[in-house]
C-alpha cells in the first residue's frame, strides 16, 4: 500500500492494488477427469460466498462480450482467426452469445463481430477530469497518443457515446477522483517494501516510456541521446539534472591506482601535443612552449553514465575528478621549475556496452561499465625548458631539443606507459629565426619515461644579409685602396684602416647575440678570415716604397749658330725681256 502525499490538494488518499492468480489445473484432459458443475459462474462482480456476498465497490465497470468455453485446446491458426474477428469463436461448453444468462443492472446491445477488432484511429481513451487544451495535447503526448478529433459523422457519434458516461463526472468541483499520475512523485510507504522501512518517503514513476526513452518529470518520454546533451529534449528541462557521469562504490578509494586486465600493470596511453613555440632563448640556452600531456587509462572500478562520443566526450566536472583516480607525472627538464597549468579536464572519449540501470530505478539511465570505457585527463601548460645549444655551424646550426615526461618512483611495476605514443605538433613550421623539423618519440622513452624530441633548423637569411654581405664589401672596400696614387699615402691608411674598425665593431655586436661558450663557431673563422685580409691590405699600403726610376742623359751634339739672311745679302736679279 503507497499512500501518495498530496495527490489532491494536500489530502492524502489510500489506494490498494492486488492481482491473485490461481492455477487450477495445467495439462492434457484426460478421461475420468471431471469439473465439478455445482457453483455459479458470476461476470463483471466477485462473490464472496457461493452466489453472493457482493460488494459494491467490486462492480467492474466495463464491457463484456463473447465469453466461451471450450473443451479442447485451439490451434494457432484459430486463435490468430479468432483474434482477427474472422470467425465468432463461440465455445461449445458455453457461449454468452447464445446461452441465456440472468442480467441484473446492465445494458445489453448487438454489435458486429468486427466492432471489436478496432482501428487506433476509433480507440478513444477517456480521462473523466477538466482540463484545458494545452493541458490535454501534454498529457495525450505523455501517453502518446494524439488527441481525439472525428473524421466524420460515424466517429463523431461513436466519441459522444464514449463521453456519455463521464458526463456528471466532469463537472466543477467533482474531486472524488484520484490519479497515479503520468509522471514523477514522492510516496510514503505503510509498511516495508522493497527494502525500504515504513514512513520512509520513495520517488516512484508512471509512464508509458520504453528502456530506450527517457522520462521526463512531467511524464513526456524522450529519446536517450537527449539525456545530458546540454540541450532541452524535455519541455521542463529535467533531462538536464543528475548529470553526474560516475558512480562509485563504497569501497572505492581515489588514492589507488586501478589495476590492468587481469591484474596485470595499468598501461598509459599517452599523446604529447606540443601546440605552439612561443620563444627561444639563444643566450639562456631555454626554449619557451606551450603543450598538452594527455594521458588515458581504464578504470574497471568505476560504473559511467550519460556518455556519448560527439563533441569531443563527456566531461567530469571538478567535484567528479576528485572522486576518480588520475595517474601523476613530472616535468623534468624545466628551467629553474618555470611551469604554469593553465587548465586540466578530465573527458570520457568513448560510450561502449551500454546498459539500461535496474528497473527499479527511476531515472532510467543508461550505464557502461568503466571495464570498456576509456578515461583522459588532459593538461595544458606554458613552460620554459633546457634545450643545450651547440653553435660550432653557426649561422647554418640545427639544435636538438627535448620535452621529459616522467612517472613517478612509486608508480613502478604498477603503473607504466604504453608502447604506443601520439606526438603532435599544432603550431607554426617556420619561426622568426628557426625552422621547426623532426618532431619524434626520443629514443631515450620507456616504460616510466616519454621524450618529446624536435629539431630547430636556424633559418640563415637576416645573418647572411646582416653579416656576409657587409663584412664582403668592407673587403672590397678595403681591396680598392690598392688603386689609389701611391703619393695619396694618407688616403689609403685611413680607408683600409677604417674598414678594419668597422668590420671589428660588426663582429662585437653579432658576438653579443650570442651566448658566452668556449666553442668556435664559423661565422668567428669568416670574421678572422676577413680580418686577415684586411690586416695584410694595411701592412701593403704602408710599407709599399715610393721610388723614381732615373732617366738616361741625352747624347752631345754640335750645335751650329745660324745667322739670319738679310736682304743685302742677296745678289742681285736682273730682268731681261726678249722682244720678237
Amino acid at each position: 500500500t503507497l499512500n501518495r502525499p498530496g495527490a489532491r490538494k494536500g489530502k492524502p488518499h489510500a489506494s490498494s492494488f492486488g492481482i491473485v492468480l490461481q492455477e487450477l489445473f495445467t495439462g492434457n484432459l484426460e478421461a475420468g477427469w471431471s469439473l465439478e458443475m455445482n457453483g455459479s459462474l458470476v461476470l463483471g462482480q466477485e462473490q464472496d460466498s457461493l452466489g453472493g456476498g457482493f460488494d459494491v465497490t467490486q462492480v467492474m465497470i466495463g464491457e463484456i462480450a463473447q465469453v466461451s468455453i471450450w473443451d479442447r485446446a485451439f490451434w494457432h491458426t484459430e486463435v490468430v482467426d479468432m483474434a482477427a474477428c474472422h470467425t465468432l469463436g463461440r465455445g461449445n461448453i458455453f457461449n454468452s452469445d447464445t446461452d441465456e444468462l440472468e442480467v441484473y443492472g446492465v445494458t445489453f446491445k448487438f454489435v458486429d463481430v468486427e466492432s471489436f477488432c478496432r482501428s487506433p484511429n476509433h480507440y478513444y481513451m477517456i480521462l473523466p477530469e477538466e482540463q484545458t487544451l494545452s493541458e490535454s495535447n501534454d498529457q495525450c503526448q505523455m501517453l502518446k497518443a494524439p488527441l481525439a478529433v472525428p473524421n466524420d459523422a460515424t466517429d463523431n457519434d461513436h466519441l459522444t457515446e464514449e463521453l456519455l458516461p463521464y458526463e456528471q463526472l466532469c463537472s466543477p468541483g467533482k474531486d472524488w477522483k484520484q490519479w497515479l499520475g503520468i509522471s514523477k512523485h514522492e510516496w510514503i510507504t505503510d509498511r516495508e517494501m522493497c527494502g525500504v522501512a515504513k514512513g520512509n518517503i520513495i520517488t516512484l514513476s508512471l509512464s508509458p516510456c520504453t528502456s530506450e526513452d527517457f522520462m521526463c518529470s512531467s511524464g513526456q518520454c524522450t529519446d536517450q541521446h537527449f539525456r545530458c546533451n546540454l540541450d532541452h529534449g524535455c519541455t521542463d528541462g529535467s533531462d538536464e539534472v543528475n548529470c553526474g557521469k560516475v558512480e562509485v562504490g563504497d569501497e572505492y578509494q581515489s588514492e589507488l591506482p586501478p589495476a590492468g586486465p587481469k591484474g596485470s600493470v595499468l598501461k598509459l596511453l599517452q599523446e604529447l601535443i606540443l601546440l605552439r613555440v612561443v620563444g627561444i632563448d639563444d643566450i639562456s640556452m631555454a626554449i619557451d612552449v606551450e603543450l598538452q600531456v594527455v594521458l588515458t587509462w581504464i578504470d574497471d572500478r568505476l560504473t559511467l553514465r550519460h556518455l556519448s562520443v560527439s563533441r569531443g566526450g563527456a566531461i567530469l566536472t571538478k567535484d567528479e575528478m576528485q572522486m576518480v583516480w588520475t595517474p601523476k607525472y613530472q616535468l623534468m627538464n624545466l628551467e629553474s621549475g618555470k611551469m604554469e597549468l593553465l587548465e586540466q579536464s578530465i573527458i570520457i572519449t568513448t560510450a561502449n556496452n551500454a546498459t539500461v540501470s535496474a528497473f527499479n530505478n527511476v531515472n532510467r539511465d543508461l550505464l557502461y561499465p568503466g571495464a570498456t570505457n576509456n578515461l583522459s585527463i588532459i593538461s595544458h601548460y606554458t613552460a620554459r625548458f633546457t634545450c643545450f645549444f651547440r653553435f660550432f655551424g653557426y649561422p647554418f646550426d640545427v639544435q636538438s631539443c627535448t620535452i621529459d615526461v616522467r612517472l613517478p618512483s612509486t608508480y613502478e611495476e604498477i603503473v607504466e606507459f604504453s608502447e604506443e605514443v601520439i606526438i603532435h605538433y599544432t603550431g607554426a613550421t617556420d619561426l622568426a629565426l628557426y625552422t621547426i623539423r623532426d618532431i619524434m618519440l626520443g629514443s631515450d622513452s620507456g616504460t616510466n619515461k616519454a621524450v618529446l624530441e624536435f629539431k630547430l633548423h636556424r633559418r640563415p637569411g637576416v645573418v647572411m644579409l646582416s653579416t656576409f654581405l657587409p663584412s664582403s664589401l668592407l673587403l672590397l672596400v678595403s681591396w680598392s685602396t690598392l688603386f689609389i696614387k701611391l703619393e695619396a699615402l694618407n688616403v689609403r691608411a685611413i680607408m683600409s684602416l677604417t674598414t678594419l674598425l668597422v668590420l671589428y665593431t660588426l663582429f662585437s655586436n653579432l658576438s653579443s647575440s650570442l651566448p658566452t661558450t668556449a666553442e668556435i663557431k664559423l661565422i668567428d673563422i669568416w670574421f678572422f678570415f676577413i680580418i686577415s685580409l684586411l690586416f695584410v691590405n694595411i701592412m701593403v699600403n704602408v710599407f709599399v716604397r715610393n721610388e723614381v726610376t732615373p732617366r738616361p742623359s741625352p747624347s752631345v751634339k754640335r750645335v751650329t749658330q745660324v745667322r739670319p739672311m738679310l736682304q743685302e745679302d742677296l745678289p742681285p736679279i736682273e730682268l731681261k725681256i726678249c722682244v720678237s
